[in-house]
């Protein structure tokens, strides 16, 4: 069920909106996501760049219980499909 803007919850939402809002970073994950030979998992790419322990502007945990990781799985292989 999606709850927020389109989302499952504000969490998921707002991780993706940091992702694709903050441009270095999100250059950073197109970059990781066009040298992968496969598509990565949201986890993959997040170890990957580095910001398992790290939060949101707003202080959301970017790996943390509440997301919903199949919808960030979804996201993820959407950018790397049109990347």
């Amino acid at each position: 069920m999606k709850n927020y803007n389109g989302w499952t919850n504000y969490e998921t939402w707002n991780v993706m909106l940091w992702l694709n809002g903050i441009e270095n970073l999100y250059f950073s994950m197109v970059g990781m996501l066009q040298s992968s030979k496969t598509p990565l998992t949201y986890r993959e790419l997040i170890f990957a760049l580095d910001l398992n322990n790290e939060i949101t502007g707003d202080r959301i945990p970017f790996i943390d219980a509440s997301l919903n990781y199949n919808e960030l799985n979804e996201a993820i292989e959407e950018i790397y499909k049109n990347s």
